[in-house]
């Protein structure tokens, strides 16, 4: 991890951005962090731990659903079509910044 100054980061935003892509970069301002800078790998990797995160709670939300009685059934069906919008979301996301990319 390396720290700059917002005064650094300013006046060498170049070497910053090229530092970020290696390793995350904190900005502080005033002595304390006021940003951190990280390469877009790091950032497509949290988006994909947070896809399998979400796809992992949908499975067990179906896995409770099958096993559940009829009351139960609809609450669980409720949380399940939260957690495929919010999948959904993610996904739009990721393939809208990945388009914007190319």
């Amino acid at each position: 991890m390396k720290i700059m100054s917002a005064f650094e980061a300013r006046y060498n935003f170049s070497s910053m951005l090229d530092a970020a892509r290696r390793e995350t970069v904190i900005i502080e301002r005033y002595h304390r962090p006021a940003a951190y800078v990280i390469s877009v790998a790091q950032i497509q990797e949290c988006k994909r731990l947070q896809r399998q995160a979400m796809l992992a709670e949908a499975t067990a939300v179906v896995a409770k659903l099958e096993a559940a009685n009829d009351s139960e059934a609809a609450r669980l069906s409720g949380e399940l079509s939260k957690l495929v919008k919010d999948a959904e979301a993610a996904e739009k996301i990721a393939s809208h910044e990945t388009r914007r990319k190319l």
